[in-house]
């Protein structure tokens, strides 16, 4: 920076280039705002690569700061968003209470502007006994879902063993078993043919 950006003893305090209007006009309430001002004339110049307001004099650059409306940065940088545009705009209004209020609206407004996300907390760092524990864990589930299984393939030979079982006494309820068949057909021969079923000696059907 040349010398007549320099701050001047006696003069004005602060860099004339940085200046809020109200520390140039010498008002005795200065608020954060003129802070924001002078943090927007920095971040102005760090986009545009110029000051918000030149000039060859001092006090014609205070005339300006007063005076004059600052150029948006899109008319210098229009590569830039708008969003940031306007950002830049807020920060070096002429009027304090059109400006950010403090530091910490600006930062939250910036984030904004740039789409910035905070950064996501990091899961705590697991101990050795928790990642032991953990494993312990995932092994008694293992074993659990194998048990599991294992009684499901022995369960199923017997409940299909009782099912047949069931099965088989259903069957014997409800069919006639070899000696009522034959008593059956014997009945049947009688009444229709006249014949007869005599035993034989050994209590078997001849």
């Amino acid at each position: 920076m040349g010398g007549r950006t320099l701050t001047r003893t006696g003069a004005v305090v602060g860099t004339p280039g940085y200046m809020a209007p109200e520390l140039v006009r010498g008002e005795r309430v200065v608020t954060p705002a003129a802070d924001v001002f002078s943090l927007g004339c920095v971040l102005f110049q760090c986009l545009t690569g110029r000051p918000v307001f030149e000039a060859e004099e001092p006090a014609a650059l205070l005339a300006k700061i007063l005076l004059q409306d600052a150029p948006r940065v899109r008319e210098l940088a229009p590569q830039l968003p708008e969003s940031l545009d306007d950002l830049v705009a807020r920060m070096i209004a002429k009027e304090p209470t059109d400006r950010l209020p403090d530091m910490a609206a600006v930062r939250a407004a910036l984030d904004a502007s740039v789409g910035h996300r905070p950064a996501r907390a990091r899961s705590p760092v697991r101990t050795a006994g928790g990642a032991d524990r953990q494993r312990a864990a995932r092994r008694l589930r293992r074993a659990g879902r194998a048990l599991g299984q294992r009684r499901e393939a022995l369960a199923r030979p017997h409940a299909a063993h009782r099912r047949e079982g069931a099965d088989d006494q259903a069957a014997d309820a409800t069919s006639p078993g070899p000696r009522s068949m034959i008593e059956a057909l014997e009945t049947e021969l009688a009444s229709v043919h006249g014949a007869r079923v005599h035993r034989c000696p050994t209590d078997r059907w001849c």
